[in-house]
């Protein structure tokens, strides 16, 4: 696996110690929901204007059976974090790909989604390229993209390119473990269809976090490579 400095974005740094609006929740708030309720997801938005807005909100903190996670939130938020609960995949979705470059599409100050591992890691789908993101965003629709059934094994439209490709690509990271096979085959479509984003991972509140890119080879292979 390669290992190399990488422009990253700041706030995929910054997450432990991100503020919210006077009055409301931070990233400490939101831990100790996790913490009290493993078995369903909690959902946080930073800086957004308007909390009362979201069905079932706890002093701006969604808690639910399921996903609760919006797909966007307001044109005041930099980013939003929600955690995956116990028996779910680690690293983000297809769906988490694709919400974090829609909310990017609403916010021009957004940075990233953040997701809490039910192992205590860390991923965030930061917005590394935003014109990028936002072309991607205009030439594709939702449903070319995302699954409509929902829990399908990879998040992605079964009859898409980005199924057939995400799916190459996880046989081509099989050696490696498999939560970092899924994020280097996420990030391997995304550079392959320019989406704009770095999927990134911190093994623990007191980690860094690393970007687990790829570089594109000569006969159009890509190699994990990853760097903080």
């Amino acid at each position: 696996m390669g290992s190399h400095k990488q422009g990253t974005n700041d706030m995929s740094k910054n997450l432990f110690g991100l503020q919210n609006k006077p009055d409301m929740p931070g990233f400490s708030d939101f831990d100790k929901a996790v913490q009290g309720d493993r078995n369903n997801e909690h959902f946080l938005a930073m800086n957004c204007s308007n909390y009362t807005n979201f069905s079932g909100s706890e002093a701006g903190i969604l808690h639910g059976n399921g996903n609760v996670t919006p797909t966007w939130t307001d044109s005041n938020t930099v980013a939003d974090i929600h955690s995956h609960p116990e028996g779910s995949i680690g690293p983000p979705s297809a769906s988490d790909v694709w919400g974090a470059m829609f909310s990017a599409s609403h916010s021009s100050s957004y940075q990233g989604r953040y997701i809490m591992a039910p192992d205590g890691s860390f991923y965030c789908v930061a917005i590394t390229n935003r014109t990028a993101a936002l072309n991607f965003m205009r030439n594709n629709t939702k449903d070319d993209v995302i699954s409509s059934s929902g829990n399908t094994k990879n998040g992605f439209n079964q009859k898409s390119e980005f199924a057939d490709d995400f799916r190459d690509a996880l046989d081509q990271f099989s050696g490696l473990d498999p939560d970092d096979a899924w994020c280097h085959a996420l990030s391997a479509v995304a550079e392959m269809h320019g989406m704009g984003i770095t999927i990134m991972k911190a093994e623990s509140k007191t980690q860094p976090f690393k970007s687990k890119h790829v570089i594109k080879m000569s006969n159009s292979k890509y190699i994990a490579a990853e760097c903080e």
